[in-house]
């Protein structure tokens, strides 16, 4: 599993080019719960890399099951998973989880 900071993934991923994104080369990302805890909050979503398209990763276990991790999710080809997170109030870097068989999209990997 390789981890980057990287500025210039930023016109691919579609983030604020002021802003860092965290990227992970990995077939699969650990989901943790999706529900707010005081003033934080992480949100999990599939984003197509061909059309920018959206689709969410839905948790619906009920409580207090739903407060728990969700757990290992399969990254599936032509996709990223992208988790957005809340800490305090205030948005934080996204994390890009990028299938492994996509890497060379953003010359990541081997």
């Amino acid at each position: 599993m390789e981890t980057i900071i990287q500025k210039s993934l930023a016109k691919h991923l579609q983030i604020n080019r002021k802003r860092n994104a965290y990227v992970t080369v990995t077939d699969s990302a650990h989901i943790s719960s999706q529900k707010w805890d005081g003033g934080s909050r992480n949100s999990y979503y599939f984003m197509d890399l061909r059309t920018g398209g959206k689709r969410p990763i839905n948790d619906n276990r009920s409580w207090p099951e739903s407060m728990k991790p969700l757990g290992k999710v399969e990254i599936p080809a032509g996709n990223c998973i992208v988790n957005d997170s809340i800490f305090r109030g205030k948005s934080g870097a996204p994390h890009y989880y990028v299938n492994t068989n996509n890497a060379n999209l953003f010359g990541l990997g081997e």
